[in-house]
This record gives C-alpha cells, structure tokens and sequence, in this order.
C-alpha cells in the first residue's frame, strides 16, 4: 500500500440531499467506484467512450480532515489538511489506499474485470470508442474483497441517459466565472431518469471545498443559490456536469459509493473562477 495525494476528487461523488445541517465530520474509511459513458462530438465526428475508476482510501491517521454539510440541495465538504508536528501540513494529509480485490463490472452483456497495482491503487480503465452500458442498463459493481483492506461487496446501480446543457453554454476552452453572491442557474434537456449533479471545487494550499448539487433529471433546470456558493473559496475551481445515478453501501468498517454517470465531451469538466 502506498499514499497518494489526488484526494482533492475523493470526496467530490458522494450522495446529496434536501435541508439543512450542522457540519459533520466524514466517515474515515471510504470508497468510490465510477463508471462512466462520455458521448458527443469530437473533430466534427460523433464519439462516444466508457471509462472505470476507483479508489479506497483510510484516513484514520491522516491529519487530513473533512467534513460536511447540507445547504439546500447541496452537499458541501470542506477538507483541510492540519499541520503536524515537526512539518508545516504540506504531504501529511495524504490518505493510505487501500485495496478491494479485483473489481467487476458487469451489464448489458459485458464484463469489465479490474485488479489492483502492486502499489494499491486501481489504475483508471476502459474504452476510448465503445458504450459498454447504454443508457437504462443495471450495471453491477461487485469487489472480491482484501483481507488487508476492503472486504467483499456488491450493489447495482443504472445508467442514466445524456442530457445536453444550455446553461451553462459551453465549448472547449471555456472558463466561467461564478460570483458567489449571484445564484448560479443551469438548464439542460434530455433527462429521463436519475439526477442530473452539478459539483464546484475550489482547492487551495492545505483546504478544499467541495460543493455537490442534485437535481431530478426529469426537472431540465436547476440553480445553486448564494448560500452555497458563498461557502467556497475565491480563485481557481473545477465545475463537473452531468447525469448520475449513486447509491451507497457499507462494507465493514467502509462506507463506499458506487456511480454510473453519463457525461459529455466538451461540458462535463469545465474550468472556472469563483469571485
């Protein structure tokens, strides 16, 4: 098992819900597994692809900590890495990984099989010109378990179809600025099921905020109020679009969440600035 600093995404898929609550801390010891159909035009030419990632982490002697809270329709996580003693915080809040066995994910027909690397970790995977899960497909995700790290689990998630976004209007290159005491107002179309989530991350030196909004993809608008976006630090972010369907699960001492999500080429990682 080996530490590795890409946390700052760790903690962006997670479950969101309605009202209101007091700041939490995180479970310690988590998981995530992603699969995910990318599909739109590229160089003028329709393609489409599928891609596999996951991770297990423990932080139980991380001197990272996050918590969270909901505000809205949002989940706001807030990380911060808190310095030790005889450093200034910089590398100690990296997360153990953990592993989980191989991981299979299966439906529609096919059959992805993934192992862990030597280090731990569970190299990111997939196609770059096939759909594997169509939109509507039951998608299983089951891990044969590590009895060093992540025991046995298994739990069905569905593919959701595409949804194309008019606002944000974006193309390659694209840098928005979100102004946190304006609201934020997104609209697509195409939902049929699941969520359609919307998640800003803003990251600094030694903290990340992280701010995860869903809605019924049926609703085709959305909007993140002020009172989330005030929450988020000024500067450089990440905005991620998309529809997603997530559930999650407990595996031992793991709280783990599985995800299919159906993005697009050119809107699904969008860079901003938050003033």
């Amino acid at each position: 098992m080996r530490k590795t600093r890409g946390w700052a995404l760790v903690f962006a898929f997670s479950f969101v819900r309605c009202g209101a609550t007091p700041a939490a801390r995180d479970p310690q010891k988590t998981g995530q597994l992603r699969v995910a159909t990318t599909s739109g035009q590229l160089a003028g030419m329709p393609r489409t692809s599928t891609f596999f990632s996951g991770f297990f982490a423990d932080t139980t002697t991380s001197s990272m900590q996050c918590t969270s809270r909901f505000v809205s329709i949002c989940k706001v996580t807030t990380c911060v890495t808190a310095a030790r003693d005889g450093d200034a915080g910089t590398g100690s809040g990296v997360p153990l990984v953990v592993r989980a066995g191989t991981i299979t994910i299966s439906g529609a027909g096919q059959s992805l099989n993934f192992s862990p690397s030597p280090e731990g970790g569970y190299p990111s995977g997939g196609s770059g010109t096939e759909e594997f899960f169509p939109a509507g497909t039951v998608v299983t995700m089951t891990a044969a378990g590590d009895a060093m790290g992540v025991p046995a689990f298994s739990g069905t998630v569905t593919m959701p179809a595409r949804v194309t976004f008019s606002s944000p209007a974006v193309t390659t290159g694209t840098m928005l600025v979100l102004r946190r005491a304006q609201p934020f107002a997104l609209a697509w179309s195409g939902g049929t099921t699941g969520n359609v989530t919307a998640t800003i991350i803003s990251t600094g030196t030694n903290r990340s905020v992280t701010a995860q909004c869903s809605f019924a993809a049926t609703a085709g608008n959305g909007t993140v109020g002020p009172d989330v976006l005030s929450l988020l630090d000024a500067g450089p972010a990440l905005l991620l679009l998309g529809a997603e369907d997530s559930r999650s699960l407990v595996a031992g001492d793991y709280t783990i969440t599985l995800t299919a999500a159906s993005t697009g080429i050119t809107d699904s990682i969008v860079r901003a600035t938050i003033e």
